[in-house]
């Protein structure tokens, strides 16, 4: 059950589905959100724990909404957090320093963002695209380990595969090069 700070914000979100109730769609929320992942690429975030519930995923939401309402400022700051996530590597969150997967799905977004679509400094579309259809070929034929992870794995399916239909369709990436992009947030 979401929070109440999450279930208000939720409440004002209903621009995004007019049609939506007190009765949250959790799985409809989860595919909205990560379909702004690439607008919040180019922001910045504080690291953050792992994640393998909904309900530390609404704890997450409920923190950043409930510091929103003394300073509205904090919700750009904090825009990484409202990405979903899961275990160690799957999100824009920072894994720390010797994490290692928790399930396949993890594994998967780790090789994801240490592939050269996502690790060098400038990629090349090509290598963005090559990075993201392994992903999705490995997310196809993997399992979570909690009914969450297996969400965050059918969702990430959709949004990669959108987002490199897009990419290619348009001829340019939605990542942002950064300098070192393995040691940088």
């Amino acid at each position: 059950m979401a929070g109440k700070k999450t279930s208000l914000w939720l409440h004002e979100l209903s621009f995004l589905d007019p049609g939506l109730k007190r009765e949250h769609n959790h799985f409809m929320l989860i595919i909205r959100l990560a379909l702004i992942m690439p607008v919040l690429f180019a922001l910045c975030g504080v690291s953050l724990a792992q994640v393998t519930t909904l309900a530390q995923q609404e704890a997450i939401w409920d923190a950043v909404l409930t510091s929103a309402e003394s300073d509205s400022s904090s919700l750009i700051a904090n825009a990484k957090s409202l990405v979903p996530q899961y275990g160690n590597f799957c999100g824009l969150q920072t894994a720390a320093l010797g994490a290692i997967s928790i399930d396949c799905v993890d594994g998967a977004c780790f090789q994801h963002d240490t592939s050269p679509g996502y690790s060098l400094a400038n990629p090349t579309l090509a290598q963005v695209v090559q990075a993201d259809r392994q992903f999705i070929g490995t997310l196809t034929f993997s399992l979570a380990s909690t009914p969450y992870g297996e969400l965050y794995r059918n969702v990430a399916i959709q949004v990669f595969e959108a987002k490199t239909t897009y990419e290619q369709a348009n001829q340019t990436s939605l990542i942002t090069p950064c300098a070192d992009c393995l040691t940088q947030p």
